[in-house]
């Protein structure tokens, strides 16, 4: 009789050691915002690409990139990895330069972080995204009205390029869709 309620201590005191062990463990990081599209509804709306190394407003839901957001603690990261019609390109960052220019960068850097207010939650939703930090602090990025061409075999598209604005417009509205939880 003895054994078995050594075996009965035994066994509770490893079950608790257990416990205690997994309540120490730390918290896993929380899983980034894996976006497939990030858009502008409307007239001269269209989907955000890299194009030619180059980012665009393009209209054409074959234009996409798939785009990812992480939050950190100076801000979101906005990085794309698969560029136009399906084209592998090297993964870039959005970016905006002291000037004001917004841009595709290789390594993160103080341009690179973003604010990002979400307008309603699930897999869709609006937002805008602001520059976080530097003297363009709080600025929307949104997207020019002059209309450009560009070609891919015999199909034209309209497309605009990005930049940031003082203060949200209707070019600065966004759409995001989220693929996944």
């Amino acid at each position: 009789m003895m054994k078995r309620s050594s075996i009965t201590v035994v066994l509770l005191a490893c079950a608790c050691v257990g416990l205690q062990t997994s309540a120490a463990e730390p918290a896993k990081p929380p899983r980034p915002l894996e976006f497939r599209t990030i858009s502008l509804k409307g007239e001269k709306g269209g989907m955000l690409a890299v194009v030619d190394g180059q980012l665009l407003l393009v209209n054409s839901r074959t234009a996409w990139t798939e785009w990812t957001l992480r939050e950190t603690d100076k801000g979101w990261t906005i990085q794309g990895g698969l560029g136009l019609f399906g084209k592998n390109t090297d993964p870039r960052f959005l970016s905006v330069d002291a000037k004001g220019k917004v841009t595709l960068v290789a390594e993160l850097g103080d341009g690179a972080y973003w604010k990002l207010s979400r307008k309603g939650t699930g897999h869709s939703f609006d937002a805008t995204i602001q520059a976080s930090g530097g003297k363009l602090d709080g600025w929307y990025l949104g997207f020019l009205d002059k209309q450009e061409q560009i070609e891919r075999g015999t199909t034209k598209y309209k497309s605009y390029r990005p930049e940031l604005s003082e203060k949200p417009n209707p070019r600065t509205n966004l759409y995001i869709f989220i693929d996944g939880p």
